[in-house]
């Protein structure tokens, strides 16, 4: 049976490609559909830290029913391999159909996923209030802070206001008493920390006496 040879280079679940086809006009195939799109669940951990590309070679038979796959490009961790490919290998693509006849494919899938850049907490404030700073209803407080490549803070403000002055002080100075961050790399180099945290409070949470 005639075999379609697919070059598939956009994103996960949206794959551009061109084919060609023995014996038949060459065509411009921009979107493959999936009855079951392949759906990764690679935590950040898993990433190390760096960013992480890798293909996928496949093959499908007349059903869409994924026959042969393979790591044609490694991310070079093998535990991110494995389970790409694992889940990829359940995935199942709709039957390619040309004039009638439908045909067996083959493809390469590119996938790209981005290691975190967001802060984390090495200490993460605990803020309780007393409820007489809170004029009887209930506060949202939001703090930006920036910290250097070792985690400690550089810079803090309020970045949203209770509209009680004296509780965004208190919020404010708790924050930089307490918050510490994990140093933060991506790729092998440090990267700027920021940070936006918000901090509720009512009678009933985070709030005393």
């Amino acid at each position: 049976m005639k075999r379609i040879l697919l070059a598939i280079c956009l994103s996960v679940f949206c794959l551009g490609a061109s084919a060609k086809v023995e014996e038949v006009a060459k065509l411009d195939v921009k979107n493959v559909e999936w009855d079951i799109k392949p759906y990764f669940r690679i935590a950040n951990e898993d990433l190390e830290g760096y960013d992480r590309d890798f293909s996928i070679y496949f093959e499908a038979d007349v059903r869409g029913v994924i026959t042969h796959a393979r790591i044609s490009k490694s991310s070079g961790l093998q535990v991110v391999d494995e389970k790409a490919l694992q889940t990829f290998k359940k995935s199942r693509i709709k039957p390619y159909e040309i004039d009638g006849v439908v045909y067996p494919i083959s493809a390469t899938q590119p996938f790209f996923y981005k290691a975190s850049r967001k802060a984390q907490f090495e200490t993460k404030p605990k803020i309780i209030v007393k409820r007489s700073l809170l004029w009887d209803d209930a506060r949202t407080v939001g703090i930006y802070a920036e910290a250097d490549e070792n985690g400690n803070i550089t810079k803090a403000e309020v970045y949203k206001s209770s509209r009680v002055p004296e509780l965004d002080e208190y919020v404010l100075s708790e924050y930089k008493r307490q918050v510490k961050f994990k140093p933060l790399s991506v790729n092998g180099q440090s990267i700027p920390i920021t940070d936006l945290s918000w901090f509720y409070f009512s009678e009933k949470v985070n709030s005393r006496n």
